[in-house]
This record gives structure tokens, C-alpha cells and sequence, in this order.
């Protein structure tokens, strides 16, 4: 929450940008006290001015007084939608690669310009998409023969189709500058590198990640906290949940000095393969022990490592770093300031003054 007005009104501009999706947005404005009246509210795009704190003259609230409905009716809009949802699950990998690629970005739209086809990054992102989450799958889907070459390794297969999140890759020609195939000296090289980097900031084996065939769906309760922190910072009224609540999700998956890693378990209860029960508990402690320089590793690596199919698994275990470490971001300081109030209130009950100069208050 924000102090938006404290000793005398001040009048705001509220402008809300479009986007693809703009029609799901919604947002209002509403003092921190429960049970207060809306503000302002809107959709998007708004352009609008609201005056907080009292009223003030040339300050006319002209925003409105209730959030639109975003729900949609339209059987295209939803199949849009669920396409969407597809490629984010099935293709999360060719996403980030051409998330990370200066022109592939700018092909991410509603209607990609003609020139998006001459780039690698977006024509795997493609192959996946067509391959994993249409109905008629393309024939060149399970062929080399096509311009698709490295359609198999992207997503582009009968097993990624029925759900698997990647198949298994073949002897395809890579590039210095993207696609998923056999990995180039040049990509072999920086692939090592980065993989030496996250090995000495996270403590993670390097034989593990490259080894370990990792779903970035499945990384147990290490989702659950993700979702947690996600539900916190978008859902109105922060979804019923409190900061700490994910807070304690993330403690409880942390390593133990003394018993080592923590049995992990999906979302079904199920006990998680050792290599990722490891590597759930070691990204966890990370996070919680030393979290910034744990997320500025993890993202510097993220920017370094390859995508091709020596370095894959690899490259899913930096994703689910980089966003594990966005979604800490979402709540710690939440966390920190639900913490604090009890927290100095049992301390003065039990000392009458705070005093961190005495070693028993440091303890306490």
C-alpha cells in the first residue's frame, strides 16, 4: 500500500496503457482500512483524474466508481485464451528465449510483423506452438524435412503434443543465436560457463542440472509457493492470504544443516525424484538464506545460458530460479512488515525497551 495523501489533498492522473489482453484488466483504488469505499476505479486503457484526501478544485474525479467485468463470453476470445495458457505451459522455454531476444520480443504481438519469420527464436516459438497446442497438428511436426528443422527439440513432437513439457532432443544443427538443437563450440562454451557460475552462487550440482530432466511444472511445493506469492500481489484483497503465509511455505522446503535436503512432494502428495527433491530444497534455501544475490546470479546466468539440447534441463532449472525469485520479490517486504508489528510487540513485553545491543534481545 501507498501513502497517497497525508497532510492536505492532492489530485492524481490515473492512466492505465492497452495491451493484447487489455480487456482482463481492472484495478481500483480504496484506503487501506477494511470495509472503505472504492475511490477510483477502472479498466484499461483509463485516462482519468481522481483527487485523494478531500476535494480540490480543477480535480474532478473522472475516473469510474467500479471495476469493469472482465469476464468474456466470446467462444474465439477463449480460445485465444487457451491457446495462451498452452504455450506458456507446454512452450515455457522457446517463450524465454525469445523473450530475451531483442528482435524475437517485438514479434510477441497480436499480428507479428512479416520480418518475425526470418528470425530463428520466433519460428521455434512457432513450431512449438503449432506442434504442442492446436488440434491438427502440422505433418512436418515429427519430420526433419521441413524448414522446422529443429521442431522436435523446440516442443514440436507427438510426445510434447499429449503433454510431456519437452521430448527428446535430436541431432540438430544450433546456432550461435538461438534455436534448440546440438549445441554449437560457441554455445558449448558459454553453456560451461554459466553452468560453473550457478553451480558456485546456488550450490547446485552441475552433473544434476544437466542430467536431471526437469518439468517446470513440477517442482513441488516450490509451485505452490510461487502460486501463493502470485495469488498475494494480483488477487484482490491479496486472495485471503498474508505474505508470511507464503513465507512459511518457502521456510518449510529449506535444507537442514544437520539431515541435509528435505523430502519434497508434488501438489498429489507424492514424493518427488531425489535429484529435484535436491534441487527444490537447494533453490528454497537459497532464496530464503541469501535471496538477493541468489536472484542476481540466477538472473545474470539466465542471460548467459545457451538454448540448446546439452544445456535444456539446465536452462529449466534457471527459469524456475528467475521465477521463484520474482515471486519473493512480490512478498518480502509484505512479510517483513507482518513480521515486524508482533514481533517488536512480544519483544518490548519481554524487555520493556528494544536493545539490540544486548546479546539476549539478538537471541530473543
Amino acid at each position: 500500500h501507498l501513502c497517497l495523501a497525508k497532510m492536505e489533498p492532492k489530485c492524481y492522473h490515473v492512466k492505465v496503457e492497452n495491451g493484447v489482453w487489455g480487456n482482463e484488466i481492472s484495478w481500483e483504488l480504496r484506503p487501506l482500512k477494511a470495509g472503505a469505499p472504492v475511490l477510483a476505479a477502472g479498466g484499461s486503457p483509463t485516462d482519468c483524474t481522481v483527487p485523494v484526501g478531500g476535494t480540490l478544485d480543477g480535480c474532478t474525479n473522472t475516473c469510474a466508481d467500479v471495476r469493469p467485468d472482465t469476464k468474456i463470453d466470446d467462444p474465439n476470445y477463449l480460445s485465444y485464451k487457451n491457446m495462451e495458457g498452452c504455450i506458456e505451459q507446454k512452450c515455457l522455454i522457446q517463450v524465454g528465449n525469445c523473450a530475451q531476444d531483442t528482435s524475437c520480443i517485438e514479434c510477441m504481438a497480436e499480428s507479428a510483423p512479416d520480418y518475425c519469420y526470418a528470425n530463428d527464436n520466433f519460428n521455434v516459438l512457432i513450431d512449438c506452438s503449432m506442434c504442442s497446442c492446436t488440434e491438427n497438428r502440422p505433418s512436418y511436426c515429427d519430420t526433419k524435412s521441413s524448414g522446422a528443422a529443429t521442431s522436435s527439440i523446440s516442443g514440436s513432437s507427438a510426445a510434447t503434443h499429449e503433454g510431456k513439457i519437452k521430448p527428446v532432443p535430436e541431432a540438430t544443427t544450433g546456432s550461435a543465436t538461438g534455436g534448440s538443437g546440438v549445441c554449437s563450440p560457441e554455445q558449448t562454451i558459454k553453456g560451461t560457463s554459466s553452468l560453473i557460475k550457478f553451480s558456485q552462487c546456488a550450490e547446485v550440482d552441475q552433473m544434476m542440472a544437466m542430467v536431471t530432466d526437469f518439468d517446470n511444472d513440477n517442482f513441488g511445493m516450490l509451485d505452490l509457493f510461487e502460486d501463493c506469492a502470485h495469488t498475494y500481489e494480483s488477487e484482490p484483497s491479496h486472495g485471503g492470504k498474508s505474505a508470511l503465509d507464503c513465507m512459511k511455505i518457502l521456510h518449510n522446503l529449506i535444507m537442514k544443516e544437520d539431515e541435509g535436503y528435505t523430502v519434497q512432494k508434488n501438489a498429489k502428495g507424492e514424493k518427488l525424484p531425489e535429484n529435484i527433491s535436491k534441487a527444490v530444497s537447494t533453490l528454497a534455501h537459497n532464496l530464503y538464506e541469501d535471496g538477493e544475490s541468489f536472484c542476481d546470479c540466477s538472473t545474470n546466468v539466465n542471460k548467459e545460458a545457451p538454448m540448446c539440447s546439452s544445456f535444456i534441463n539446465f536452462k529449466t532449472l534457471i527459469y524456475e530460479a528467475v521465477d521463484a525469485c520474482k515471486s519473493l520479490d512480490a512478498i518480502d517486504c509484505a512479510a517483513w512488515e507482518e513480521f515486524h508489528t508482533p514481533c517488536k510487540k512480544n519483544l518490548v513485553a519481554m524487555y520493556e525497551t528494544v536493545d539490540f545491543s544486548k546479546e539476549e534481545q539478538c537471541k530473543y
